[in-house]
């Protein structure tokens, strides 16, 4: 389905409506759904590949981001969806931007995952300790994690932050499939050795309530993921 809207506050809020009640009537029937509307990095406007090392962060201000998301989080907020997921975000600077732009919206509740380019670093370059420490000082924040990111990088990361997150604020996983992209040729083939399932059971155990995958994740993926996670404990029979 196709919609046609003016890039102006009542046209991209007319389409925000329009893809939320779309959502919500293809869900029907099943347990109560949460929508989520998705702010990514400022970097995805410049079309030249930045999103995945956050470099812009070097020359554009705090108030600039702030200014740059506010018009589409109000949107999303407006059009009604539960949470905010504000994913994909490469650097501390701009997740900063975020969690402050979030307090003018005082009611709504969201979501922060980084992409990180190692077990150590956000993409562009800050400890993800130091940003989970920064970002877990939000009362708005029901979770704060990765994603976009290799598997294999996850636990050493959640490890390397587990005391910088607040208790109140659970762990959210949904990496790529391993593969890393180009900006000249593309998606770089390096699956990861372990398979998501196998891998999520080992986050669930590490403290993460939200996992899924992203990029390069396919529905048979999450199949087995959704089958691996839902299986019982012997203890539970």
């Amino acid at each position: 389905m196709a919609f046609k809207y003016r890039e102006t506050h009542c046209g991209v809020l007319g389409f925000f409506r329009a893809i939320l009640k779309l959502s919500l009537t293809c869900i029907q029937g099943r347990r109560p759904p949460q929508v989520a509307g998705s702010i990514g990095p400022y970097g995805v406007f410049l079309h030249d590949g930045s999103e995945y090392n956050g470099n812009y962060v070097d020359t554009i201000t705090l108030e600039e981001l702030k200014a740059w998301h506010r018009h589409q989080m109000q949107c999303l907020v407006t059009a009604g969806v539960d949470i905010i997921a504000m994913e994909t975000i490469p650097s501390q600077k701009e997740a900063e931007a975020l969690v402050g732009l979030l307090r003018e919206f005082p009611n709504t509740k969201a979501w922060l995952s980084f992409s990180c380019k190692d077990e150590r670093l956000t993409c562009h370059g800050e400890p993800f300790e130091e940003a989970v420490k920064l970002s877990a000082k939000s009362e708005q924040l029901v979770a704060i994690g990765i994603n976009c990111s290799s598997p294999e990088l996850i636990s050493p990361l959640l490890t390397s932050a587990e005391r910088s997150k607040h208790p109140s604020i659970d762990w959210i996983v949904y990496p790529n499939s391993g593969e890393s992209w180009d900006v000249n040729s593309g998606w770089q083939v390096c699956s990861s050795k372990r398979s998501l399932a196998s891998l999520a059971m080992e986050w669930k155990q590490m403290g993460a309530t939200w996992i899924g995958g992203c990029c390069r994740i396919t529905p048979s993926d999450i199949k087995e993921l959704y089958n691996a996670l839902r299986k019982p404990k012997l203890t539970d029979v």
